[in-house]
């Protein structure tokens, strides 16, 4: 019997390979990231390692390295089994470490199956020889390896899209087998227990027949709070949603059903859900994939889009300026715009004084006012030539505090223009507490 090991750091991943290849007569075992996968590889002799790539503490590049730089490990066969990385150029990177296959996510089963039965035939027929791996310095391989990363964060929009589709394709295949699942309530509720994916029947009735783990951590409600009671009674503002419109019509006319759609919980909170709802002969039947990140991705993806659209209407809006006060007007926008700022000044540089040309603020600062430079917050950042980010006034020697305690201001950053040669300073301001940063997220 050939001994596998599987490391992936997802649960539902290692289950998965560890019943189909259980099932088909080989010992497994496990391991959640690199680091603990080589201390399993050192206490167990093992015929082949199918390895994820993107995992925490240690990932499956830097598993596969160590391992052929090993003298006990070097020669046991590497597969990398991946849905992250899917670009030609990882798969030649994975094998330049001396992997030797690299397989994408999703296979089918059967398919799966021939790849390492095949690969372990021609082991055993002496058809296969470990890969001679070429030395290479750790500063050309930590190279290639951030060329891998860099690579990668410039295709995650693409990948996250491919993956949305690849769990639309997921959830339609499940719902395709749920009427052949209900057939035998045994192996149908072992499946439906161990889905990520949240899944509830409801009853004629509207009563809850069934929740599966996945489901209680959905709605934050445990299966002894659901099951048997009301929909209605557990979820007393339902009734007036276009979610439970849609219930109610595919409980009435066996249709099925895909909507995206808000849920609010009963302390106020809510959560953005994907929910497939179909009929089977109990009920109705939902399936819901929480995408309250992807949402949350979204909602930040339009504020960048918008704040980017201002900021280059700002810049041509600069190159036309003619005075000091069209200026600070034009940053002043900017700043409300994209930092969401209580207060902005325009510091200019007079010698060694800071005169505070302009200023826009909740209440008065200290317009028409000059400082020493040496005593000021502007003028340590014209000296020093860098931002200042003050996230508390009260907790920074370099704020005089006497002549902060009496204004509105909590938070401040104040950037120098021109870094080379500072000529002055734009100053942000904001009444509470604020965690600055130069994005103003």
């Amino acid at each position: 019997m050939s001994a596998i090991l599987i490391v992936d750091d997802k649960e539902e991943n290692l289950y998965l390979l560890e019943v189909n290849l259980g099932l088909n007569g080989f010992r497994t075992s496990r391991a959640r990231n690199g680091l603990e996968a080589l201390e399993v590889l050192r206490k167990e002799h093992f015929d082949l390692i199918i390895a994820d790539i993107l995992m925490p503490v240690m990932d499956g590049f830097t598993l596969c390295r160590e391992c052929k730089m090993d003298e006990g490990l070097k020669d046991i066969p590497f597969f990398f089994y991946t849905a992250t990385y899917t670009d030609a150029r990882d798969e030649e990177y994975a094998l330049g470490l001396g992997a030797d296959r690299f397989i994408l996510k999703p296979q089918e089963p059967d398919v799966f199956l021939k790849l390492i039965n095949d690969f372990l035939e021609d082991v055993q027929n002496s058809h296969f020889k470990s890969k001679e791996i070429i030395p290479v310095s750790d500063t050309v391989v930590l190279k290639e390896y951030n060329e891998v990363l860099v690579r990668k964060i410039e295709d995650k929009m693409q990948q996250t899209e491919k993956a949305e589709k690849e769990l639309r394709k997921y959830a339609s295949l499940l719902e395709n087998e749920i009427s052949e699942h209900l057939k035998s309530e045994e192996r149908f509720r072992s499946t439906l227990d161990n889905m990520i994916e949240g899944c509830q029947i409801i009853g004629y009735d509207w009563r809850y027949l069934y929740v599966n783990k996945a489901a209680e951590k959905h709605y934050r409600r445990s299966k002894e709070e659901l099951l048997g009671k009301m929909v209605t009674e557990v979820w007393p503002d339902l009734e007036s949603t276009s979610l439970f419109d849609i219930e109610k019509q595919c409980m009435k006319e066996r249709s099925v059903h895909h909507i995206e759609s808000e849920f609010v919980f009963l302390d106020g909170t809510s959560g953005y859900f994907e929910f497939s709802i179909q009929p089977v002969p109990e009920g109705i039947f939902i399936l819901s994939m929480d995408i309250s990140l992807r949402k949350m991705a979204e909602e930040r993806n339009k504020h960048l889009i918008t704040s980017l659209e201002n900021l280059t209407i700002s810049v041509k809006e600069l190159t036309s300026a003619r005075d000091l006060s069209a200026i600070f007007q034009i940053i002043k926008k900017s700043i409300g715009t994209l930092m969401k700022a209580d207060g902005s000044a325009f510091i200019l540089r007079e010698g060694d004084q800071c005169f505070y040309a302009e200023e826009e603020a909740i209440e008065p600062l200290w317009k028409g006012q000059r400082f020493p430079m040496d005593s000021c917050v502007s003028g340590w950042a014209m000296i020093n030539k860098q931002p200042v980010i003050i996230e508390d006034i009260y907790n920074d020697a370099r704020v005089p505090i006497d002549l902060y305690k009496s204004t509105f201001i909590r938070s401040l950053l104040m950037i120098p223009v021109n870094t080379l040669e500072p000529i002055g300073a734009i100053g942000i301001y904001w009444a509470e507490k604020h965690q600055v940063s130069f994005q103003g997220y």
